[in-house]
């Protein structure tokens, strides 16, 4: 389909029943026409967009379950480390030991978080499907 071939070939079979003397006004017509080649171009930068966002939306996707993945090995070495400090010392067990929870804090605040963000682009993955195919349906008409 394309709304200007159409209308033509609407205009031209019109014509064939108007005859001679038939007439088709077009002031109008025409003005309802210009902001057409507007939204066209608009239509086709956010179908550009959308490409674009669903092109990269795989490789964050990506990167962010690659963080996850490692993210328990870190927080696991961290949680076991004497960080060059001697276990044995009460003072140093006492660093020790503070410097374990403020990781494990660090941690698990960022676990939640990484998973939230994992879900959103999972979401947002989900909505440029839609929006994607939702634009095609529009491109149809031009």
């Amino acid at each position: 389909m394309d709304i200007v071939d159409d209308f033509d070939k609407a205009t031209s079979d019109a014509f064939k029943v108007l005859g001679n003397n038939g007439s088709i006004p077009t002031r109008k017509v025409e003005t309802a026409f210009i902001p057409l080649e507007d939204s066209f171009k608009a239509l086709k930068a956010i179908k550009t967009a959308v490409d674009l966002l669903s092109k990269n939306v795989p490789g964050y996707r990506n990167a962010m379950s690659k963080i996850q993945s490692a993210w328990p090995a870190a927080k696991s070495e961290l949680a076991v480390d004497n960080y060059a400090l001697d276990p044995k010392k009460p003072e140093d067990k006492k660093k020790i030991d503070q410097a374990r929870a403020i990781f494990d804090r660090y941690f698990s605040a960022y676990s939640r978080i990484l998973s939230t963000q994992v879900q959103a682009i999972n979401e947002i993955g989900r909505h440029l499907d839609q929006f994607d195919k939702l634009t095609d349906k529009l491109i149809q008409i031009y």
